[in-house]
């Protein structure tokens, strides 16, 4: 392809005489015109071939954008002429000078008046332009679309603007099919608007980037200025992570047909913002519209063929597209595969490091045509070109009879002669097997010296020999018939076996010797007592040689370059006699599950450089060795061995070489068992008669149901497995039972699984039955778990939410359904959350209908207001009451969305709780009504609630219509003052003469009259207002007004009457039980209590009844005032809940003995006593704080002696304390603690406010239950506290107190 240098332009380019544009020219003096880089020239010429064309292929770069198919959907003057105006002149709010305005008309017949989209591709200084926003604001979104015609990989983007500024908000996007788009990168005209626009964190500074496939935002390029001619460069490869040699992730990402220019805002000078916010386009100066539009002037993209690494030309072919010129033995359009003949290793593409050459197969010129095979490469079966066993190529149409991977071996009735070799193959190298048709088994024979040899041999029917199978064997005559001798071969000492008398091996008997002894097996020619002693692991004598046929296992080829002692192959078949044929194999190792001292090890001559050797090993204990010891293996431990072989090592390493390379090849081991298709009897394994248990071809095993004690293979006992019929194998050791079936679980199979329930070990297959919780179906079980009852019923015990009963059959409150129905379940009943759950039935459990809102709800579904509330009932579920005013609403419904309330006449407020204004009385009167405050004494017309008008000086009055206690002559404007101060102010209203204050006589007014006090100069007195049947006397006292009541009447007035009386003015004595009746309605100074009124009934205690509460209620017992129950539950071991007080018992105090003088102190848990500090002053015993606390930490206690205590009684004792501080560390630990019950575990605490130092207290604490508690603060119950006196383990006493005390007593 001829190319010519274009320079007069502003960019250079390398423009063939095709029109197809390439790079910059690396000779152009204009070079960066482009304004790309020399480190991105660099960069992206030496990714995609430049730099690197002599070393790897890979075709040029070109501006594919030349021969691209460009579309946009709206250009400028599609719908005729319009103006617009170049920005670059345009100043907001200045005159316009120079407008530089034209016309844009694509129908235009002038050249320059037209913009049409293929400008921005056709490599001149015309350009696109899209319509300005004068038309639209629509027309900020503007798409361009290139569809280059077929898949490129992609360099980069370049454009270029013309006469306006570059795009503000776009997306550069790729597609491979022109349907799904993805983006390469964003551009926004802030990095604030990454994020808001496009949700992405803004990459600041020229774009860079930390994966092969990471898409950006940048604001770099979408800055206002250049006004015109600004050029936005995209290289999507150069600073990527693997940009020096492409992963896979960057190709794919840079693979595309389809480019897309998806622009969205406008680049605009940031004083036209305000006026391009206005709602209505019509309102915005077109002066300023037209100037803000789109133009491109160039759209550059630069990319290659995809050749895969494989082409370094890339033409166009006759159909106007680019095909690769393939290399490297690579085929198809883009290279993408090996051509035929050339799969020896897989396809791979190209890269800057690797040519990754097809390879051609190695067929010896037998087959043209071959497949790459991964297996066959793993295992290295296939070999090169080259001599090496390295790839995977399998040949396909083997000619001239020959077959195999690499045609090296021939098909079936031909072989090759040891005389053709590989290298000197000749036109016909196999050639057809000449077995005889008497004697063979078939037509094909041995194919070539890697099966066996001789080549071209037979396999003969039995009683036939000879390399053709045309003679009879040794041991029988009469060719072509060939029948058995008398005497057997295999069980004879006789020369001639057709001789007699037949003479026995020593372990073979019969007339011919053709049978084992008793005891004996396996008669073989080869071995010299002619049978094998039965071994059967020592548990029987009698076996018989197996049926089984042979087959070959486990085939591997294996490279190593390190020293690796041994190379191991797994193996999970159990002991039977095996045949191993091993390649370059010199050192084998077999290893069982029982240790180190039961592998054995085969050694043979040693392994020389470039020397295969192959080597046949027979398992027989005369060819191994026990490792470690090298002494011979006996017959009984190799055996063992066999049974349970866990690992095969074949030796890996022969020198102390750091660079040698070892091959292990054809690794096979003939195997013998009952699906064996071989054609080899396996008679060298016996077939022993075992006993009960045993199971195995010796014995080496037991039938399932029955375990090998403790492993032991030789004389090994198979003991039963108890696992109730659930499972057939059990541990070897522990004879814990192994994979539990029929659902159960546990050592023994003995239990039922999650999920399931039943009596796990009755044996029979249905013990454990599924869960039915309350249907046996997925879709109606809704309880992981269940269990049987006391009586024998299903009970499910972890039913899912919305699920409750015994199976989890009924719906729980607030669900409805019907999960007893196949398919049916409980769903939330649809009452919007607005249930009161608190209730049963707050909804129908079958139909899911709201029958109970919780309070302040109501409607059919919850979803309202009930009457007398209002708020939002379903979203922000706030219905609060109306608490709509008694006196100033109609009613007390109010509105339930507004909460406003119905006011009567003259009230306001939304609770009509106010009255109007010059109105009151909605809290005393119940209603609103005038104020009529008088216009003379009033200051103004309004008052308060009580209806009090607010009064001039002097004048009072609610209405302020009459003078003061101390003002006369009321007239408007107040009233005067009287010039009464001897008689405390207090004149005539009318005259102003003076007189005493009220209720008050003596000359001075200076005495209350009869029946009044509290004589005050200024209000006078008050009445003494006593009642006439419940005091003495109507005179009260003259300071305090109290009257002096009767026996049976209280108060201050003397009108109620006395605590133990009732029914005022009669009050007649009640007759209440102080033990029985509730403490709260006792006078306990009196011994008296509180009844009702008319039936004069008593407030009992909790477990009294009666009238006077003076009996106690059934089941308990012992009326007594200092019970807080007033009687005790009936404890009775809970053999009996009838009881009564026990008679003629009376209370003994038990207190210290005399020589009991010392207490022990103990830790609170009582793990540690000790006596040390303590000591007896009498009468009381003294603890010394700084020698106690060497060997005890606060809390201590001080432990009583073995003490009985009775139900009702008390703990006497008495506290003194010295210490700095009254709170410390033991402040708030218990300060008795008793610990007893059946088991002695069960602990109570009683807690005594804190003491008070230097001070003698004296507790006198009850014994019973209540104020007690548990260890963790829970109330005693009656049960345990019962117990804990019954069985008293230790009582506690608390012996340190405040802060650094002293001593204590």
């Amino acid at each position: 392809m001829l190319t010519a240098l274009d320079c007069t332009e502003n960019t250079p380019r390398l423009t063939n005489l095709d029109g197809i544009k390439h790079l910059p020219s690396p000779s152009c003096s204009k070079l960066i015109t482009h304004n790309l880089s020399t480190t991105d020239i660099e960069a992206l010429a030496g990714l995609l071939g430049t730099r690197l064309h002599r070393e790897r292929l890979f075709p040029a770069v070109l501006n594919l954008a030349s021969m691209a198919d460009i579309t946009a959907n709206a250009t400028c003057g599609s719908m005729g002429p319009e103006m617009f105006c170049k920005l670059v002149e345009h100043v907001p709010g200045q005159p316009v000078r120079n407008p530089q305005c034209r016309i844009c008309n694509q129908r235009s017949t002038k050249p320059f008046e037209r913009h049409p989209i293929e400008y921005a591709i056709d490599g001149t200084n015309r350009w696109w332009q899209s319509p300005s926003i004068k038309n639209g604001m629509e027309y900020h979104y503007v798409t361009i679309t290139l569809d280059l015609k077929q898949v490129f990989q992609i360099a980069y983007v370049i454009v270029k603007a013309a006469n306006s500024p570059r795009p503000g908000n776009w997306i550069l996007e790729r597609s491979i099919d022109g349907v799904t788009f993805d983006p390469w990168q964003y551009y926004a005209i802030t990095d604030t608007e990454c994020l808001t626009r496009f949700n992405i964190n803004p990459r600041t500074g020229p774009p860079s980037y930390t994966r092969d496939d990471e898409v950006i935002c940048t604001s770099f390029y979408s800055k206002i200025h250049p006004l015109e001619n600004g050029e936005i460069h995209t290289s999507l490869i150069n600073g990527r992570p693997s940009a020096d040699d492409p992963s896979p992730t960057l190709l794919n990402f840079t693979s595309a047909r389809y480019i897309r220019l998806v622009f969205q805002r406008i680049r605009t000078l940031n004083a036209d913002l305000m006026t391009l916010t206005l709602r209505d386009p019509k309102d915005i100066d077109p002066i300023v519209t037209r100037r803000y539009y789109y133009s491109i002037k160039d759209i550059s993209v630069g990319g290659m063929c995809i050749c895969y690494g494989h082409a370094k030309a890339c033409p166009l072919n006759t159909v106007t597209k680019f095909s690769c010129e393939c290399e490297h033995n690579t085929c198809g359009e883009s290279c993408d595969r090996c051509c035929p003949g050339y799969h020896q290793q897989p396809w791979m593409a190209g890269t800057f490091l690797t040519r990754h050459i097809c390879e051609k197969c190695n067929c010896y010129g037998k087959a043209e045509e071959c497949y790459f095979n991964q297996t066959v490469a793993d295992l290295s079966l296939s070999l090169d070109i080259h001599g090496k066993y390295r790839g995977g190529g399998v040949c396909t149409g083997c000619r001239d009879n020959t077959a195999g991977i690499n045609c090296q071996t021939c098909i079936a009735g031909y072989y090759r002669p040891a005389e053709v070799s590989n290298d000197n193959y000749d036109d016909n190298p196999c050639i057809p097997c000449t077995c005889d048709p008497h004697g063979s088994v078939s037509q094909s024979c041995v194919a070539d010296s890697s099966q066996a040899t001789p080549t071209g041999s037979c396999r003969c029917k039995e009683g036939f020999g000879g390399l053709q199978c045309d003679r009879c064997a040794v041991g029988y005559m009469g060719y072509p018939f060939c029948q058995r001798c008398n005497c057997s071969v295999e069980g004879s000492t006789n020369a001639d076996p057709c001789i007699t008398p037949c003479m026995c091996k020593e372990n073979v008997e019969g007339e011919n010797c053709d049978r084992c002894k008793l005891g004996f097996y396996n008669l073989q020619g080869d071995n010299q007592r002619g049978c094998e002693k039965c071994s059967c692991m020592g548990v029987a004598s009698q076996c018989s040689a197996s049926t089984w046929t042979y087959q070959n296992v486990g085939t591997y080829c294996v490279h190593t370059h390190t020293h690796t002692p041994k190379m191991a192959v797994n193996s999970n078949y159990t002991y039977k006699h095996y045949k191993v044929f091993i390649g370059i194999k010199l050192y084998f190792y077999l290893c069982s599950r029982r240790g180190t001292k039961h592998c054995v090890d085969f050694d043979r001559s040693p392994l020389y450089p470039s020397s295969p050797s192959t080597n046949h090993i027979v398992l027989l204990p005369e060819n191994f060795l026990v490792s470690g010891t090298e002494q011979r293996i006996s017959r009984r431990d190799f055996l063992s061995v066999l049974a349970n072989v866990t690992r095969v090592m074949v030796r890996a390493s022969y020198s102390t070489e750091p660079s040698a390379v070892y091959r292990l090849h054809s690794f096979s081991m003939q195997v013998a068992n009952p699906s064996a298709r071989g054609e080899r009897r396996a008679s060298a394994v016996e077939m022993c008669s075992c006993p009960p248990g045993y199971a195995g071809t010796s014995c080496e095993a037991c039938i399932p149901g029955f375990r090998r004690v403790n492993g032991n293979l030789y004389n090994g006992v198979c003991e039963a497995c108890h696992c109730h019929g659930h499972a057939t194998q059990c541990h070897e050791v522990t004879g814990h039972c192994l994979d539990c079936s029929h659902h159960t679980t546990g050592p023994h199979c003995d239990t039922c699984l999650h999920g399931y329930y039943g009596n796990a070990t009755r044996g029979s297959p249905a013990d454990c039955q599924p869960c039915t919780c309350p249907l046996n179906l997925p879709s109606n079980n809704f309880s992981p778990t269940c269990h049987l009852g006391e009586e024998g019923e299903l009970l499910c015990d972890q039913c899912q939410p919305g699920y409750t009963g015994p199976r989890c059959d009924r719906c729980s409150n607030g669900y409805y359904g019907k999960p007893a129905v196949p398919g049916g379940s409980c769903q939330p009943c649809d009452c919007h959350g607005n249930l009161d759950l608190s209730i049963p039935g707050s909804c129908d459990p079958s139909t899911g209908q709201c029958l109970r809102c919780r309070q302040g709800y109501g409607g059919a579904a919850c979803d309202s207001c009930a009457d007398g509330y209002y708020g939002d009932a379903i979203t922000a579920k706030n219905c609060q009451p109306c608490q709509c005013h008694t006196n100033g609403s109609v009613y007390e419904v109010c509105n339930k969305e507004t909460g406003q309330c119905p006011c009567k006449e003259n009230v306001v407020g939304r609770q009509c709780d106010e009255c109007m204004p010059l109105t009151h009385g909605i809290t005393t009167g119940g209603q609103c009504v005038p104020c009529h405050c008088n216009s003379f004494g009033s200051k103004s017309f309004d008052c308060d609630e009580t209806g009090q008008c607010r009064c001039q000086p002097g004048v009072t009055g609610p209405k302020c219509d009459r003078c003061s206690r101390g003002f006369f002559n009321f007239q408007e404007g107040g009233c005067t003052p009287c010039q009464c101060s001897h008689v405390g102010n207090n004149c005539d209203a009318n005259t102003g003469q003076c007189i005493c204050p009220p209720n008050t006589i003596g000359e001075r007014c200076d005495r209350c009259a009869p029946n009044h006090w509290g004589h005050d100069i200024t209000t006078g007195c008050k009445e003494c207002g006593c009642s006439v049947i419940g005091s003495v006397t109507q005179q009260c006292n003259v300071n305090t007004g109290c009257c002096l009541c009767r026996d049976s009447f209280r108060g201050e007035k003397c009108n109620e009457c006395q605590i133990g009386y009732r029914d005022f003015p009669q009050c007649t004595q009640c007759e209440c039980n102080v033990s029985g009746s509730d403490s709260e309605t006792c006078d306990m100074e009196r011994g008296v209590c509180a009844c009702a009124d008319r039936t004069g009934k008593c407030s009992c205690k909790a477990n009294v009844e009666g009238h006077n509460c003076d009996r106690c209620k059934p089941d308990t017992f012992g009326l007594s005032v200092r019970n807080p129950l007033g009687c005790s539950k009936c404890y009775c071991y809970g053999l009996t809940h009838s009881c009564t007080e026990a008679q003629g018992l009376i209370r003994m105090w038990l207190t210290l003995k005399p020589e009991q003088t010392v207490l022990p102190l103990v830790d609170k848990a009582n793990t540690v006593e000790t006596r040390r500090g303590v000591s007896f002053q009498h009468p009381e015993i003294l603890a010394h704080a700084e020698l106690v606390t060497s060997t005890l930490s606060e809390p201590y206690y001080w432990k009583l002696p073995e003490q009985s205590t009775a139900y009702g009684g008390q703990l006497k004792y008495a506290v003194y304390y010295e210490a700095r501080d009254e709170t410390g560390p033991s402040s708030y630990e218990p300060q008795v603690i008793i610990k007893g019950g059946p088991n002695r575990s069960i602990m109570m605490t009683r807690h005594i406010p804190g003491l008070q130092i230097g001070q003698l207290t004296r507790h006198e604490i009850d014994m019973t239950e209540h104020e007690w508690n548990y260890a963790d603060g829970r109330s005693m119950t009656r049960e345990d506290f019962m117990d804990i006196l019954f069985y008293v383990d230790y009582i506690l006493i608390k012996a340190s107190h405040g802060n650094l005390m002293r001593h204590s007593r």
